[in-house]
């Protein structure tokens, strides 16, 4: 028998080339597959919205840099409407958590709303965003549940 592959089985595509960036967890598909966050290192993140997931990404946004440098978040970041997002929020590996106005994306930049320092906890597992996206939580180190407004913290 052949195999899975070979006959009408899953196809692969390689969405980008080799870069100069690591990650440690999935990006977020949105707009039917058609856009994505990604949560990078160097505590960046990056999206593609027009530029079909070239290396070079439609915006980033930069949180400096973590501890140490090349770390990137262990996590997945969160969008208020998987359609049409407006908020992205997520952050640096280990140091904060941030929402980010993603409505500028076109122009190479992602506006940061808020951060919140998360001291010497982190983000486990991934972020949520509540379905009318008027709120975003997430759950530190300790196993303590935080909630904000994702447009004013």
């Amino acid at each position: 028998m052949p195999p899975p592959t070979s006959i009408a089985g899953p196809s692969v595509t390689t969405l980008l080339n080799m870069t100069s960036w690591r990650h440690t967890a999935a990006p977020l598909l949105t707009a039917r597959a058609q856009q994505l966050y990604w949560l990078i290192s160097r505590s960046k993140v990056r999206a593609w919205i027009n530029n079909r997931f070239s290396s070079g990404a439609d915006g980033e946004a930069d949180f400096g840099r973590g501890t140490p440098i090349f770390k990137a978040a262990p996590y997945t970041p969160v969008v208020d409407d998987m359609e049409n997002p407006t908020l992205m929020c997520g952050g640096p590996a280990g140091e904060s958590f941030a929402c980010l106005s993603t409505l500028n994306v076109t122009n190479g930049t992602m506006t940061e709303l808020w951060s919140q320092s998360l001291g010497t906890g982190l983000v486990f597992g991934n972020p949520l965003m509540s379905t009318g996206g008027d709120r975003v939580y997430w759950v530190d180190s300790a196993g303590i549940v935080k909630a904000a407004d994702p447009l004013t913290g």
